[in-house]
């Protein structure tokens, strides 16, 4: 079971396109069960992968799952991948588990407000989903920018 832990930063992602996409046409109520329930599988799943990991022997982290080649010159390759240790897993459990009290929090506090679609549209590309899953130190740039970007339009 912990083969599906990519789908942790993938749900959200689906649901930030669909919002960014349709969600002005789409009702609050919509947008409210759309975005809760989404953090809500990430939180699920993340619980999967987390008790899936304690199961499996430690000669076998971190788990690698790799999306599709980004950069390929020679004998350099660079992967668009994910990883899952006991430090991720934690951390997914954290991020997702905050951030579905925070959804649920937000749709009582912005249901006035003129920017409700677009506000949790940003709060799941605000999450941080890519980051604990970076393999190294040189993939983690691609998700900085999107974290930073999210956060300045939040505030």
């Amino acid at each position: 079971m912990t083969r599906i832990f990519w789908l942790i930063p993938f749900i959200p992602a689906l649901s930030t396109l669909i919002l960014a996409v349709f969600g002005s046409k789409l009702p609050k109520k919509y947008v409210s069960w759309q975005a809760c329930l989404a953090v809500f599988a990430s939180f699920v799943i993340s619980a999967i992968s987390f008790f899936g990991l304690l199961q499996i022997s430690h000669e076998n982290y971190p788990l690698v799952k790799n999306l599709f080649s980004w950069i390929s010159a020679g004998s350099f390759d660079v992967n668009l991948s994910l990883q899952l240790d006991p430090l991720s897993a934690v951390m997914a459990l954290v991020v997702s588990g905050v951030g579905f009290i925070i959804h649920v929090y937000s749709v009582g506090y912005m249901a006035k407000d003129k920017g409700y679609t677009r506000y949790f549209t940003f709060c799941h590309a605000d999450s941080g989903y890519g980051l604990k899953h970076c393999p190294d130190v040189c993939r983690l740039g691609r998700g900085w920018p999107l974290l930073l970007s999210s956060d300045r339009i939040l505030v």
